[in-house]
């Protein structure tokens, strides 16, 4: 059983990982995480647990460390996620309530806008928009079964996007989400899912570019 007090550790670990704080193959060693966290050992250790169960954490010589990750275990989550975030597009477009998808798009134009005219690149704009993106979605799909599948692969991918942010695909994503939302307002089922598909395929196809690797879906699809 989940204890409550093991919630703040689990969570801020996560925004840790998530955020690269904390880097692929960091030690994690419950007593000085305790004393950082302010949490008892206990509660850190379940924290840790729990992370290594949503495979965020691997035991390496006896020690949890974070996890790494390569381009093959970014191909297998990106099939898993566009398996199940097809199937909420459709059916969000039957279930969604217009006003909140109108007021979403409204707040991808901006965001668009904000990313092309940012310093930075926008980073800070695309991240937060695309998490409102993801709540509008979710509280549309009203599924819990489905939300609760897509959280883990959430939580790996929130911290695999990070690597070489790229402004450029930024734009690029906020324009294939408004795409998107506007088959939901149109109630195109198909369409809702043809253009999740297209989105998906294409940040999968950034982000390995971004890692370096230009074959990894092909190679992985085809066995070669």
């Amino acid at each position: 059983m989940i204890r409550r007090g093991s919630e703040p550790a689990f969570q801020q670990l996560v925004r840790e990982i998530q955020a690269w704080e904390l880097s692929p193959g960091e030690v994690l060693d419950p007593v000085v995480l305790a004393l950082r966290l302010e949490s008892s050992e206990a509660e850190v250790t379940e924290a840790l647990g729990r992370l290594a169960a949503a495979g965020l954490v691997e035991s390496r010589d006896g020690q949890g460390v974070v996890a790494g990750f390569d381009s093959e275990n970014v191909v297998e989550l990106f099939e898993l996620r566009e398996a199940l975030e097809v199937q909420v597009a459709r059916l969000v477009a039957r279930r969604h309530d217009p006003q909140v998808f109108a007021r979403l798009r409204r707040e991808l134009s901006a965001a668009r806008e904000a990313c092309a005219s940012a310093a930075d690149g926008g980073f800070d704009v695309f991240y937060t928009v695309v998490d409102r993106f993801d709540e509008a979605m979710d509280d549309a799909v009203a599924n819990p079964f489905l939300i609760g599948a897509l959280a883990p692969i959430r939580a790996h991918l929130l911290r695999v996007r990070r690597v070489n942010p790229s402004a450029s695909r930024f734009l690029q994503a906020l324009a294939e989400q408004i795409g998107i939302v506007d088959a939901i307002l149109d109630r195109d089922e198909v369409l809702a899912m043809q253009t999740t598909a297209v989105h998906l395929r294409a940040s999968l196809t950034s982000l390995l570019g971004r890692m370096g690797v230009t074959d990894a879906w092909s190679q992985h699809r085809t066995g070669s």
